[in-house]
């Protein structure tokens, strides 16, 4: 390597401008890239990187760069550190440069991006470093904690404290790594100290945020307490997972809980929230100076959807009632880290009581090993044979079968309940739980993998646990191991050793587990998208059948919702009645949309355990339930909010026929019978024929009722259905279009206010929505008409689009005597319209007018072909005809008369009544699930899916319903040009 070395220092003085002709001792010292490196070396002595007087001294660097795990990384590095500025020239080539001190950057350089970034940004702290006691020794919490706050005090804005904060984590993280990289510190010392560098930054930023928090709540006068339980101190920080242990890594997750044992003053519990999300924004947000954790609250009771602070009291009875096993095994890793004392000790020894119950007689085994299944199920299968933390045989495989020792015998053996997976080791064998050789086995493993863990980490300060592919790639690996403070027999022999402890970990946990099936429930209550794969169990089929998104709900009818919670007997009676529940739903038209309405359903009787075995069991039960649940998400919280509804369901009573009294008397009733008169017509089994009709009679009925309360009756108002409402083509959800007519001189204060109460009154109540639009002169014009001004009107300024309007009206309500001599007046006006070649082309520039109001692919309205060219040909030809009384008929009753006249063929009617059927049903299903026509980008290949599987039974459309639209639009519209060509 000397020779190698001379030749290469030769080369760099004397061809520093000529190309690099010989590779071959660059080759030699390790470089893979010997090209690359002879470039580098050379522009250091062109650039000035390196003086050429203190080549002598470099020429020792390179000795150390080519013993390092990785000569072309080192090199990169020392390249990058060398470039940023003058000043880290200087330090290098006075400071550096020297051997031993080299070293250290050579060891840093080699094993680490993330850290020379670090030390590239504070060259000084090489000075800090090579200090006897810098790298000679563990600091304390204490000592940590005092320091940060030595270093937070000298600014006094937050911004400044918080990035105080960040340099000196940065630093004691590199001082930590390379105490590991260069062996002077073991694993167990290691994650010990990131652990309490992490306890003590949580600590400082905690303390930072409560003076902010103070400060910004204008609440005065108090402090951060550790000890006491003044006012506002009763808050805590606890950790789990690897920081709970004392076992962090360089770049794992922070998994946290803020717990609270609130006093009982009322906006005590509102500032420890605000408090949690600072701490939280603090610790994971970036600022110029990084970010300093990714910080995970997941574990807290109800993930992400409950309450960021626990209650002490509440988080008890969450974890008897309704945690799952996992959650209870998370548990034995919690740790206080910050805040106030006394208020951990409380949360932990609730958890400790409910892990370790010493009355609990249930297995822990399945639930593990379904744990283990879910996680082999999630990795692909690089990850099956490279994931070091999840693979068989790997880090998880350990701390399963550890914990599943604990679980087993922690409630009479306290000494073996520690969260630190060596200590448990250690404990386990002292008590003669695991062979003495098993547990050796295991600790040697066990500490191979984290460092691998730490090694792989280190490199670019990712979550990563990927054991790369590459020979040489995993030589550098080994090389790094090597550095590691392990027995020599490990280090040297890298590959083997991996190999060994995989098959031996695995072999141990197949050994420990064997007999023991996966927890069903587990499978089913934690399962996500990865679980699909698994297969064996009954309800895992079911999830399969009907996709993974229906397990927030399957969650939720088990365990409840926080905070109230469900006993484990309704868990029972869900693993029981779930399948039959969920094989219902996977022939619905989306499963997730009716799990989630019939999730709602039956929380609305508030007796979950109970609606579950009576559904499960009840045929006509579960097929009404399933019924409403899939057609509507409206009806479906209609029936939640009033599930007094039910039993009159169920019996098939429909409601009152005359609805009188209040607002809310009127909106049930009628909210009532459109929910018994819909669940009895569900999509797709009736058409618009058959759902129409009824649903325009409760609309009318609920018009009138309104006209009544509102003091209508007895007056000289008369009150006209409009479109779909006057002809029976009702959709769920639509606006009631009416007028309002008078057959006084002028219409009176009373009548006025009667209108617009009305119209009120129907916007508070949600069912519908009365519109007037559609009186003369629009919007601008009163909202009640005389019959003079009716008659004027049509005589001299009526547009060509109310004639078509006008051919749907009828009496709806009111003064009987009004309405006559208002019918008298249009159907006067409508027989005197000659419909001719002049008439048609105006239809036709109106029809063009609507057409630019379509919306897209989905338009079933406005578009060419849309429902108004249905309109305007019935319309027409009601026109051509005598007899206006053809005007209350329904669109298809309609078709089929034109077909019977021979205005349209046989072909032409069934053509245009499968059109208008799709159009309708469409916009039925859409307006009863609030889903919004046309869909967002996003949206559209779920409106494709669900319609798809909705009108399949009735028009076999597949999933092609935008091409189904189109062709009929097509159809349609050929159809209308035929027609208006004839009357031209």
């Amino acid at each position: 390597m000397d020779e190698s070395i001379e030749k290469t220092i030769s080369l760099m003085k004397t061809e520093s401008e000529s190309p690099c002709a010989d590779l071959r001792p660059f080759a030699e010292l390790g470089f893979k890239d010997a090209r690359k490196a002879c470039e580098l070396l050379k522009d250091s002595i062109r650039k000035g990187r390196v003086h050429e007087e203190g080549l002598q001294k470099f020429s020792r660097c390179l000795n150390e760069i080519a013993l390092s795990c990785d000569p072309d990384m080192t090199l990169l590095n020392l390249v990058r550190f060398l470039d940023t500025s003058s000043t880290h020239r200087h330090i290098f080539n006075s400071i550096c440069i020297e051997e031993p001190i080299f070293r250290i950057l050579s060891v840093l350089f080699s094993a680490s991006n993330f850290l020379t970034s670090v030390f590239i940004r504070n060259p000084g702290l090489i000075l800090w470093l090579i200090e006897r006691e810098t790298l000679g020794a563990e600091k304390s919490l204490d000592r940590y904690i005092e320091e940060l706050r030595s270093k937070a005090s000298l600014f006094s804005d937050t911004r400044r404290k918080i990035n105080a904060v960040k340099r000196y984590r940065s630093r004691e993280v590199l001082r930590i790594a390379l105490r590991d990289l260069m062996g002077l510190a073991d694993l167990e010392e290691t994650t010990a100290e990131l652990s309490r560098l992490t306890d003590a930054v949580i600590d400082t930023v905690a303390e930072i945020s409560f003076v902010e928090v103070s400060r910004e709540s204008g609440i005065e006068g108090i402090e951060w307490e550790r000890r006491s339980a003044k006012p506002y101190s009763n808050f805590a920080v606890i950790s789990l997972g690897k920081l709970g242990g004392n076992e962090l890594n360089y770049s794992s997750d922070i998994d946290l809980l803020y717990v609270a044992s609130p006093s009982g003053e009322p906006k005590e519990y509102d500032f420890y929230t605000s408090l949690a999300k600072r701490i939280t924004s603090h610790l994971s947000s970036p600022t110029e100076e990084g970010v300093m954790y990714r910080v995970d609250l997941r574990l807290r009771p109800d993930g992400e959807s409950g309450p960021l602070v626990v209650k002490t009291s509440e988080h008890l009875n969450y974890m008897m009632q309704r945690a799952q096993d996992w959650e209870r095994q998370s548990l034995i890793k919690v740790r206080f880290s910050a805040g106030n004392g006394a208020a951990a000790s409380e949360f932990i020894e609730n958890c400790k009581n409910v892990v370790f119950d010493p009355l609990g007689k249930d297995d822990p085994l399945p639930h593990i090993l379904a744990m283990r299944q879910k996680a082999l199920s999630l990795l692909d299968p690089a990850g099956r044979e490279r994931n070091i933390k999840e693979m068989p045989g790997g880090i998880r495989d350990i701390e399963f079968i550890v914990q599943s020792f604990q679980l087993s015998f922690g409630r009479r053996i306290k000494e073996i309940r520690s969260g630190n997976t060596l200590e448990a080791l250690e404990a386990l064998s002292r008590f003669g739980l695991m062979t003495k050789k098993e547990a050796v086995v295991l600790e040697r493993c066990y500490r191979l993998y984290r460092i691998i863990e730490h090694r792989l980490q280190l490199l670019n300060n990712a979550r990563t646990h990927m054991i790369p592919v590459e020979d040489r790639d995993l030589d550098i690996l080994a090389k790094r191991v090597a550095l590691s403070k392990l027995p020599s027999d490990v280090s040297e022999n890298f590959k083997t050793e991996l190999s060994s402890c995989l098959q031996t970990v695995s072999e141990l946990f197949d050994t420990h587990f064997k007999g023991s099936e996966p927890d069903l429930t587990y499978f089913v209550f934690s399962a996500d998208r990865g679980l699909a794969k698994s297969t064996g169990n009954l309800l895992n089929e079911h999830i399969k059948k009907v996709g993974p998104s229906v397990i927030p709900f399957i969650k939720s009818i088990a365990f409840g919702d926080f905070p109230k919670l469900e006993s484990r007997s309704t868990r029972e009676s869900a693993k029981r009645n779930l399948p039959v529940i969920l094989d219902a739903a996977a022939r619905t038209p989306d499963a997730a949309t009716t799990m989630k309405n019939l999730t709602r359903i039956i929380k609305a009787t508030g007796a979950t355990k109970t609606m579950l075995d009576i559904i499960a069991s009840d045929d006509d039960m579960l097929r009404l339930l399933t019924t409403i649940a899939s057609n509507s998400t409206i009806l479906s919280s209609w029936l939640a909010g009033n599930i007094g509804w039910l039993d009159s369901l169920t019996e098939g009573l429909y409601g009152e026929n005359d609805i009188e009294g209040s607002e809310k008397r009127i909106g049930d009733a009628c909210k009532q019978k459109l929910l018994f008169t819909l669940c009895r017509l569900p999509i797709p089994d009736f058409g618009p024929g058959e759902i129409g009709p009824p649903l325009c009679e409760i609309l009318k009925s609920f018009v009138t009722s309104l006209f009544r309360m509102h003091g209508g009756e007895g007056s000289k108002l008369a009150i006209l259905s409009m479109g779909s409402l006057a002809v029976g083509d009702c959709k769920f959800g639509r606006d009631v279009d009416i007028i309002a007519v008078t057959s006084n001189e002028i219409p009176t204060q009373a009548e006025i206010e009667t209108i617009r109460n009305m119209i009120a009154s129907s916007e508070r109540i949600g069912i519908a929505r009365i519109d007037l639009r559609l009186r003369p002169e629009g919007e601008a014009s009163p909202i009640v008409k005389t019959l003079g001004r009716f008659r004027d009107y049509f005589a001299n300024r009526a547009a060509t689009w109310e004639i078509l309007a006008y051919t749907k009206c009828n009496y709806l309500c009111g003064n009987i005597e009004t309405a006559k001599r208002f019918e008298e007046l249009l159907e006067g006006w409508l027989e005197g319209i000659s419909v001719d070649s002049v008439l048609a082309e105006k239809f036709l520039e109106e029809r063009k007018k609507l057409e630019t109001l379509s919306k897209g692919d989905w338009e079933t309205k406005f578009a060419r072909g849309g429902t108004y060219d249905i309109d305007y040909i019935i319309a027409s030809s009601m026109l051509l005809e005598t007899g206006l009384k053809r005007r209350s008929a329904n669109t298809l009753q309609a078709i089929d008369r034109l077909e019977a006249s021979g205005l349209l063929s046989k072909e032409e009617a069934e053509r245009l009544k499968e059109a208008f059927s799709t159009y309708y049903l469409i916009n039925h299903a859409a307006n009863l699930h609030g889903f919004a026509l046309p869909p967002s980008k996003s949206k559209e290949p779920f409106y494709l899916e669900y319609f798809g599987r909705l009108l399949s039974p009735r028009f076999a459309v597949g999933r092609s319903v935008k091409d189904r639209l189109g062709s009929l639009r097509k159809d349609v519209r050929t159809i209308f040009s035929k027609f208006f060509e004839a009357l031209e």
